[in-house]
């Protein structure tokens, strides 16, 4: 009787035990449930940053045959194209608001850059230089935070503005050479901007990110002065080029959020 009594009691204690675990994760697992989760990343608010990356300017020039010298090529119509690449840097500033998970805001930023192309090949010269560009966009994104930090997906479009000089001459030194010279016209255009890019928010204010953007700044009409005409056209009438440009970034964005 003694030993059946004593080895009761290891039996009665593993239940006890248990009981007692399984009451314990339980009530673990309802804490656990009730808890709340953390806030996720609020995305409405102004920020402002820099911005740098490399850009790809491309050149496309057509010998229109509409001046009174006619075609330097003697081929009306005639297009040549090229590209130039260089570095862009500059400032940024926006406002984003929030419609979980959408991200609607927009954005203007304002870059020098260093896209400058020069040829003369022929006797014939053209240069093109565009000092700085901008942009004034909207942006409508898609807030992903189930990735490593909270993050904006988003594409973006709008008004494209960029200060830009071209440059067109006959650069021939036969008779009369050096008694005109090239016509440059530099001038603001416009055009238009689209795009798309990723923001990664670091912290409640500091956002990081990557952009791609394409922007077209039509055609630019520049009067040719020729030195010795084709065609025996009189020295020093024009005969006109369009200059068509486009160009293409690939930026990355440093930023501050106000108010995280």
């Amino acid at each position: 009787m003694t030993l059946l009594h004593t080895r009761s009691r290891p039996i009665a204690s593993v239940h006890c035990g248990l009981a007692t675990a399984i009451t314990l994760l339980l009530a673990g697992t309802a804490s656990a449930q009730d808890a709340p989760e953390p806030p996720s990343f609020d995305w409405t608010g102004f920020y402002a940053g820099i911005t740098t990356g490399v850009g790809d300017n491309r050149l496309t020039l057509t010998d229109t045959g509409r001046g009174p010298a006619g075609t330097w090529f003697g081929i009306p119509g005639l297009t040549g194209s090229g590209n130039t690449d260089g570095f862009i840097g500059g400032v940024r500033v926006g406002y984003n608001l929030a419609f979980d998970p959408i991200v609607v805001g927009v954005e203007a930023d304002l870059s020098l850059s260093g896209f400058s192309a020069y040829d003369d090949s022929f006797d014939f010269m053209i240069a093109s230089n565009t000092s700085w560009l901008g942009t004034v966009r909207g942006r409508v994104g898609l807030a992903v935070p189930d990735m490593p930090l909270p993050a904006l997906i988003y594409g973006t479009g709008g008004l494209a503005v960029a200060q830009i000089e071209h440059t067109i001459g006959d650069t021939s030194t036969a008779f009369n050479a050096g008694q005109f010279g090239p016509n440059t016209v530099d001038e603001t255009r416009t055009g238009y901007v689209v795009g798309a890019g990723v923001e990664m928010a670091v912290t409640d204010n500091v956002l990081v990110g990557l952009e791609y953007l394409y922007m077209d700044f039509g055609k630019t009409t520049v009067n040719g002065i020729c030195v010795v005409c084709f065609g025996g056209g009189t020295p020093g009438t024009p005969y006109i080029w369009d200059f068509e440009e486009q160009v293409q970034t690939i930026r990355l964005n440093l930023s501050w959020k106000f108010g995280g």
